[in-house]
């Protein structure tokens, strides 16, 4: 059987090159089927990995037949397009070159190409393909999609926004929806994000990405318990990856629902006992309860199980100085210090630990560092007042618990989903 399919093969190629027109093969009738039954071949031909004979029977086609009919140039571009799957790129790019040469008004095989290139990272010339498609076909919505597409990957968002909305307003779908998103949370547009992945969300059946891309634009907005729920669908479709867990629980402390936070971060505790960060969770969750003595506990697990973080130390040291144990306190301070120079959490804590011993200059001096690095914090702003203006007296009254969660894991969290959406091209 196998040399049978060799025999024919190498038949079609010897009537392709060696002169024999298709007509004499067989009669107009015929011809469809037999250059179906070409391209049929070719297609087994890359199927197999024998890419030149593939070409050779496409060529074949194309320079024998100038005139081919629509159908056929469909057939090269499916057999492309079927080469793209088969991860044979530049395979599939070598025949919609060909045939754009020979046919340039196929839209298929530009549309197709433009694809190709995007998926390639070749941004400029898909929107070389898309405005030659947008020109002949303005009423078209994928060919805007794709334009924005290109667009997104050359980080220009906001022609991306402007193709994507044209693409909308022709029919929405939920791509388009989704690369607009995503360029309105990049540009810092989080409610105009939002709104975009909810209505992509409700066109098709929403993946994990779908979600978290949701979920981090709430949290961007302050919608936190929206940013809760939507973690616990993420959960729901992903219960191995750890990250969904921390997304939830900090979610549930901004929206000051202690307990529960509590709560869960015991499922995290029982889930990934090796991990540091559902003790970090029940401790942070317990000091913002008020329990300041179990928090300390947690976090002594948590630094037991990860002593390279400062902002564990920070924290503990804020619980240890809330139960009266200055000295410990003032050791995990000066540790978090040391080990991230550039925590702004870190610096800040400490600023406090000075003024509840009433060491003005070194509070104002810690805090002062704090807003180098952070110059929006306003609770720091706060603390640097009230440590201008307090009477000695009055600094060591300031309540340690005041302090609000400054979350700098829950932050990695976002800004990973923020990444992962920056990096799709």
């Amino acid at each position: 059987m196998k040399k049978y399919r060799i025999f024919l093969c190498l038949l079609i190629m010897s009537i392709l090159f060696f002169g024999v027109s298709a007509q004499e093969v067989s009669k107009d009738d015929d011809r469809k089927e037999f250059h179906l039954f070409c391209l049929a071949s070719a297609n087994k031909f890359f199927e197999s990995g024998q890419i030149k004979n593939g070409f050779n029977l496409i060529d074949g086609l194309l320079e024998k037949e100038p005139n081919l009919s629509g159908y056929i140039q469909q057939c090269v571009a499916f057999i492309a397009e079927q080469c793209h799957q088969r991860e044979q790129s530049d395979e599939a790019l070598k025949i919609l070159d060909h045939l754009l040469l020979v046919y340039p008004k196929c839209e298929r095989a530009r549309f197709d190409r433009a694809s190709l290139y995007c998926y390639k990272g070749l941004f400029e010339k898909a929107l070389e393909d898309c405005n030659i498609l947008i020109n002949d076909f303005p009423a078209v919505a994928d060919m805007w999609y794709l334009g924005g597409a290109a667009y997104y990957g050359l980080s220009n968002y906001e022609e991306c926004i402007k193709y994507e909305t044209e693409s909308l307003s022709i029919k929405p779908n939920a791509q388009a929806f989704s690369v607009r998103g995503n360029a309105y949370l990049l540009l810092g547009k989080v409610e105009l994000a939002a709104s975009d992945f909810e209505h992509g969300m409700k066109l098709t059946f929403p993946s994990k990405s779908d979600y978290l891309k949701l979920a981090v634009s709430y949290m961007l907005m302050g919608n936190y318990l929206g940013s809760a729920d939507i973690y616990e669908k993420v959960i729901q479709l992903d219960d191995s990856d750890i990250g969904n867990y921390v997304g939830r629980i900090y979610s549930l402390i901004k929206a000051g629902m202690y307990q529960q936070a509590s709560d869960e971060s015991e499922v995290v505790i029982s889930r990934f006992p090796e991990s540091s960060y559902g003790y970090f969770y029940k401790g942070l969750s317990l000091i913002m309860i008020g329990k300041p003595k179990s928090a300390q506990e947690k976090f002594s697990v948590a630094i037991q199980k990860d002593q390279s973080s400062g902002y564990y130390y920070a924290w503990r040291g804020l619980a240890n100085l809330a139960i009266g144990k200055n000295k410990s306190s003032f050791n995990d301070l000066k540790k978090a210090v040391r080990l991230d120079g550039n925590s702004s959490f870190a610096y800040k804590s400490r600023g406090l630990f000075y003024m509840k011993q009433e060491e003005r200059e070194k509070a104002l001096s810690d805090l002062e560092k704090c807003l180098s690095l952070l110059p929006n914090d306003d609770y720091a702003k706060s603390l640097k007042t009230l440590a201008e203006t307090l009477q000695d007296s009055e600094l060591k009254n300031i309540k340690v618990l005041s302090l609000l969660p400054d979350d700098e894991i829950g932050m990695q969290v976002v800004d990973s989903v923020i990444n992962q959406v920056a990096e799709q091209r």
